[in-house]
This record gives structure tokens, sequence and C-alpha cells, in this order.
């Protein structure tokens, strides 16, 4: 991994990405702009967020259409 874009890498169980209260939201800053509800993963005491949060969502996303499908 980049050392400077990668704080620390996170290992859990798949299933756990699949458990609403592990999503939030909160408005963030970035330089002048005010970002409102800006998407997060708690996965115990890390946060996934920015790109990697997108990343999981659609990843989450295709593992639920593909639950739905069995």
């Amino acid at each position: 991994p980049q050392e400077s874009e990668v704080a620390s890498i996170v290992s859990f169980p798949i299933n756990r990405l699949l458990t609403a209260e592990i999503v939030d939201t909160k408005d963030l800053q970035v330089r002048n702009i005010m970002l409102k509800d800006v998407p997060y993963y708690k996965l115990n005491q890390h946060v996934l967020w920015g790109a990697t949060a997108m990343i999981t969502s659609e990843i989450v996303e295709l593992i639920n259409r593909a639950k739905e499908n069995l």
C-alpha cells in the first residue's frame, strides 16, 4: 500500500460489512467546502471513508444483489 494514503490495514469478516449499524454519515469540511452526509464505515476502532468507503459500498451492493438471486 501507498504509505502516505494508508494508515493501517484492517481485517474483518466480510459479513460484518452487511450489518447496517456500521454505516453512518457525518458532515465534513474539506478546504473551503462543507460536505453534508458523507458516508463512512465504523469497524471497531477503525473508520473507512472516502474512496475506500465508496468501494466498500459497491462491494456490499454486489453481495446483496447476489444474495437476492440465490
